[in-house]
């Protein structure tokens, strides 16, 4: 329930706040909503047996000060459905909190590098895990009205147990009009845990309106 209030929190942030996106200055705002194929957290597959698709919601703060950019991200994310989550693996609700310093390289290519804080609000065990990441990402094509966008992002748990987490997305975008943007992604990932022999690796693919 509390996941569920927390949820409809950040949907109201989500559609209040688009007119700060199209204010000029230093900080840019982009919102988004989607849904994915795959319900990913923390590069853990959360189902045993089967894909549950998820709906998230998602807000990126960029400010750009006289030492360079720093971003802030918020990304919530639940199932559609009665969740079955595999508990070995995680918790389904969820909220990510990334900060972080970008640097331009150059035009076409962008690295992150900051710490994020994962939020289970309903986890018997765990409730929260913090990390450290890494993020690159490329303008490979971009036209009129669309651009071709890969990313590669790694994160390290620092927090009760050592692992890695990689993701590897291809990201889609045209331009609809009237400041939004439909997106298109593809994405793969894989998990290293200290503490656990297994491994895994998930594929998904998500759509999301952002303004």
């Amino acid at each position: 329930m509390r996941m569920r209030c927390l949820l409809i929190l950040l949907f109201a942030v989500l559609v209040l706040t688009p007119a700060v996106a199209a204010a000029e200055g230093p900080v840019e705002l982009e919102v988004a909503a989607g849904a994915a194929s795959t319900f990913v957290y923390r590069g853990l597959p959360q189902y045993s047996s089967t894909d549950i698709p998820s709906l998230q919601l998602a807000a990126d703060v960029s400010v750009d000060t006289s030492v360079g950019v720093f971003f802030a991200d918020v990304l919530g994310a639940t199932t559609f459905w009665e969740r079955r989550t595999n508990s070995r693996l995680g918790n389904a609700d969820y909220v990510d909190l990334a900060l972080g310093y970008q640097w331009q390289l150059d035009p076409s290519f962008s690295l992150d590098l900051g710490a994020g804080l994962d939020l289970r609000p309903q986890a018997e065990d765990i409730d929260q895990r913090k990390e450290v990441l890494i993020r690159g990402r490329w303008l490979a094509v971009e036209g009129e009205e669309w651009r071709l966008i890969p990313s590669l992002e790694l994160r390290g748990e620092v927090h009760r147990h050592l692992g890695v987490f990689g993701m590897l997305s291809v990201r889609a975008e045209r331009e609809m009009g009237n400041g939004f943007v439909f997106a298109g992604e593809a994405e793969g990932g894989w998990s290293y845990y200290l503490e656990s022999e297994d491994r895994f690796q998930y594929g998904s693919v998500k759509g999301e309106i952002v303004f």
